[in-house]
């Protein structure tokens, strides 16, 4: 396919100098799924999910995500 979705989370984290756990008493998710977010192990995201941590996080989801084309697709070498 030539692209993928990146979870972000572990630069926002690192940006507003917040630890997981922290991140999870915040938010209100569980510890194992901000350190799946964290590690870009997600594979499925869940809206609700997304929703606490931006508001834990005061961001938008677009700060959690990223669009990354493969640079050896053809989509990338079209541009």
């Amino acid at each position: 396919m030539g692209a993928e979705i990146k979870v972000t989370l572990a630069e926002q984290l690192a940006q507003k100098n917040i630890p997981r756990y922290r991140l999870s008493q915040l938010s209100g998710v569980s510890y194992p799924n901000i350190d799946a977010y964290y590690k870009d192990r997600i594979t499925r995201f869940n809206k609700e999910t997304l929703l606490r941590i931006c508001l834990a996080l005061d961001c938008q989801p677009g700060d959690l995500l990223q669009y990354v084309e493969d640079e050896d697709s053809p989509e990338a070498t079209e541009k």
